[in-house]
């Protein structure tokens, strides 16, 4: 499935870059800095699920024609849940196997570091609709917590992030953004698959 996905990535972002210029936003630039709550989905829920509320995210673009720019983005979301009651889990330990009886409490902290893509319809003075593709790493840290007992997984994994949202004008120099965001950290040797969705609020500054 990467060996299918890195193409279409860089296909994506050429087009992006090669989009012929008409109203006056190349050369510019803007920083984002978003509130991101988040929800796990897929199997991921399984893990931890609901409504996330500690996320931030932090983006940059600059225009390579007046309709498409490239960047980065990055950011850090906490997930926790707990369960309701007592749960049993037998659980590796070198080569004995171990009874855990309790409350069970499952952390995910997610950090993604990828390279962005996106195309902006509408004029700069009127709300913009824009949509984007960003793909590279994701440090994924998974801690399950029973009593006095902790399991730590960390693990770096390739991930794409395609999202979609709206612009809102700025005044001097500062806006507004609304954005959804996906994010897939593909299953790599050492971790599994872990999805969720940003749901982006932020202020940009730059133009």
């Amino acid at each position: 499935m990467k060996s299918a996905t890195i193409p279409l990535i860089l296909s994506i972002i050429l087009l992006l870059v090669y989009v012929p210029s008409t109203k006056g936003q190349e050369g510019k630039s803007y920083t984002t800095l978003n509130y991101s709550p988040s929800l796990a989905i897929r199997e991921s829920a399984d893990y931890v699920d609901g409504m996330q509320f500690r996320g931030i995210n932090l983006s940059y673009y600059y225009f390579v024609s007046d309709q498409a720019s490239i960047g980065f983005t990055t950011g850090w979301n906490v997930f926790r849940t707990a369960t309701n009651g007592n749960v049993t889990k037998e659980i590796e330990n070198g080569s004995s196997i171990i009874t855990l009886t309790g409350k069970q409490y499952r952390y995910v902290n997610t950090v993604p570091v990828l390279a962005s893509a996106r195309y902006h319809w509408g004029d700069e003075e009127a709300i913009r609709l824009f949509a984007g593709l960003s793909a590279g790493f994701y440090y994924v840290d998974r801690r399950l917590e029973m009593g006095l007992f902790a399991v730590n997984t960390e693990t770096g994994q390739f991930g794409i992030a395609p999202s979609a949202g709206l612009l809102f004008p700025s005044y001097g120099n500062v806006g507004f953004q609304l954005e959804c965001q996906y994010n897939n950290a593909f299953e790599s040797r050492n971790g599994d698959a872990f999805s969720y969705f940003d749901f982006n609020v932020g202020l940009n500054w730059g133009f």
